[in-house]
């Protein structure tokens, strides 16, 4: 019990249902490794992040409300083509603010945080044992609504890469923003040169010791 197998009856000659189901959400990762390059590069880095962060979140609460086995599958599809493109738009976002040499580490940290992420499910199911031991709905609703709160962090804190903004011809806000991460990590002197002489980093001056 407490299972959408159970809710839907998919055993016996249904449990082919329940495999569709799960190759659905898979197949929704593929669409999103496709299509998140496409939108990363023409929306922006930082949209993705956060509108793709609040579709997710929306797309898991609503599957702990689908009516049915075909809508949950829907759902499962969209939360897997969304949870790809949002983890290459943070990972590519992440990557353009460091110099080379911090890349390979931090795109390890971060999918440290995911598998983080989802050993947080053990405890977030101990809370509501009791609900889930004859209802699958309330841990997936719980789980939706915890993927609402990184969206007000990410809102305040996330800044857009200013390497795709100088490519998109936005070269002022790109050069803001370096400055702001220059007076942030108190190297006022370094913000002052970049906005006086409209200086974009590039891979090599990153990475070379100041």
């Amino acid at each position: 019990r407490g299972s959408i197998a159970y809710e839907w009856s998919l055993s016996c000659g249904r449990d082919w249902i329940l495999a569709a189901v799960t190759s659905l959400f898979f197949a929704g990762c593929f669409v999103g490794v496709l299509v998140g390059g496409v939108l990363i590069d023409s929306l922006g880095r930082r949209r993705v992040v956060l509108y793709g962060t609040m579709l997710n979140a929306a797309s898991v609460l609503l599957a702990g409300a689908a009516s049915d086995v075909v809508l949950y599958g829907l759902l499962r599809f969209v939360t897997g083509a969304v949870s790809m493109a949002v983890v290459q738009a943070n990972f590519v976002l992440a990557v353009e603010w460091v110099p080379d040499g911090w890349r390979a580490s931090l795109g390890g940290y971060l999918f440290c945080c995911s598998a983080c992420g989802e050993l947080a499910l053990v405890p977030l199911a101990l809370v509501v044992d009791d609900a889930i031991s004859t209802d699958w709905r309330p841990l997936t609703a719980l789980a939706g609504l915890i993927c609402f709160l990184p969206t007000v962090a990410l809102q305040a804190a996330t800044l857009e890469s200013p390497r795709w903004l100088h490519a998109r011809g936005r070269t002022s806000e790109a050069l803001a923003l370096l400055a702001f991460a220059a007076r942030q990590n108190e190297a006022q002197h370094v913000a002052e040169i970049i906005l006086e002489r409209g200086l974009v980093v590039t891979d090599e001056t990153a990475s070379s010791p100041r």
